[in-house]
């Protein structure tokens, strides 16, 4: 139990660089400390990944919210 501080994510810039071809193994495909919402609670992210377009990726989010309340998304199929 407890609270871990943030430490430094490497993420490549891949509107600047080659994407990989290869097999995508990462377990963290994006990382962001600072996702703002909308009013609605709602709010989007772009990735890039390798996957086929027919692939799956699972999604789980974490965080903590503007008056400090934990939060996990993990939605099911």
């Amino acid at each position: 139990r407890g609270y871990s501080g943030v430490d430094e994510f490497y993420s490549p810039n891949y509107r600047m660089e080659a994407r990989p071809t290869d097999k995508d193994l990462r377990r963290t495909l994006y990382w962001s400390p600072n996702i703002t919402t909308d009013e609605n609670g709602k709010a989007s992210v772009l990735l890039f990944n390798n996957a086929r377009k027919d692939g799956h990726i699972h999604v789980n989010a974490q965080g903590i919210s503007d008056t400090g309340s934990l939060f996990i998304y993990s939605p099911t199929k």
